[in-house]
């Protein structure tokens, strides 16, 4: 495979984002192994690709949300990253869509994201909210460019507070409107 221009023009993110999507549609093996690349044992098998990138495979930090945003990318079936939503509000909304109560769920769920003091950590718990918004099929509305960008500042712990209030934010917003909207009919 030829050498691409993810790492050299200063939207990083963004061309990385496309180039996966790109590559993902083009080559079914490729998108094979950026699926495995969740798993532990199979990771190496995505680290050409992420290298190509101008990825530090040797930094965790670095690695660790170029591989996440690349597997789930690879699991879309999505042409494009066309979402224009956060993971809070893709989350909350991911939520929303189960029939039964689950008010303490979610709080806990984001809790336990919002709770998360490192990137290592971090794409343990998320990957769980990630399949959910998978399996409810709305990992479309997601903006993988801003995800991305997000994973990648929460390794600077001034970045990781204001990222955890974006989320929280997000997730918390439109639920307390729409409690307040119940509560006053």
């Amino acid at each position: 495979m030829a050498q691409n221009n993810c790492s050299t023009n200063e939207n990083k993110h963004k061309k990385f984002v496309d180039y996966i999507f790109k590559i993902c549609r083009k080559d079914c093996g490729i998108a094979a192994k950026l699926k495995r690349s969740g798993s532990e044992n199979q990771a190496v098998s995505s680290w050409g690709i992420l290298v190509q990138c101008g990825i530090d495979i040797e930094n965790d930090n670095k690695r660790i949300p170029y591989s996440l945003v690349a597997e789930f990318i690879a699991r879309s079936k999505l042409e494009s990253d066309s979402g224009s939503d956060s993971f809070g509000r893709v989350l909350r909304l991911a939520i929303s869509k189960k029939k039964s109560s689950v008010k303490d769920i979610s709080d806990a769920r984001i809790r336990r994201i919002l709770n998360c003091d490192s990137i290592f950590e971090l794409q343990i718990i998320i990957r769980s909210a990630l399949n959910l918004i998978i399996s409810r099929g709305l990992l479309d509305k997601m903006c993988f460019y801003e995800f991305l960008s997000d994973l990648i500042s929460f390794e600077y712990d001034n970045s990781q507070m204001r990222i955890k209030k974006k989320w929280a934010n997000d997730f918390y917003s439109e639920t307390e409107k729409k409690e307040e909207l119940e509560n006053d009919e």
